[in-house]
């Protein structure tokens, strides 16, 4: 029972992060909020019994690829940049956002439909 407990609370805070990585205006957090999206994907992991998948998301996605992309997005000067439209891109991921949430929502569904 405590771990399921554990697992909800993860995925919420999974959902929210990876909701903070979509709808972030700096590049920088967004980049922090994927670092810290993978580390709950593979506290999940550590949750459910793999180890090995774990250690494999930390080594190779938080280790390696995460860290590449926030520093090539420290090394490019981003207010040179021209801006371009945020209110075309923010309405395009939020449909996305909703899509996932619904399959997010009926997995979850499905999942504590066993229980009862």
């Amino acid at each position: 029972m405590e771990t399921d407990t554990i697992f909800c609370a993860l995925i919420s805070l999974l959902l929210t992060t990876t909701f903070c990585v979509i709808f972030s205006n700096n590049t920088i957090y967004s980049a922090l909020f994927l670092i810290l999206s993978f580390m709950i994907g593979a506290l999940l992991l550590f949750v459910v019994g793999s180890d090995f998948y774990a250690l494999s998301i930390i080594i190779i996605y938080v280790g390696a690829v995460a860290v590449l992309v926030l520093f090539i997005i420290m090394m490019i000067n981003t207010k040179s940049l021209l801006p371009y439209d945020f209110n075309e891109h923010i309405n395009r991921n939020f449909y996305l956002w909703v899509i996932f949430v619904h399959f997010s929502a009926a997995h979850v569904v499905t999942y504590f439909k066993s229980w009862f």
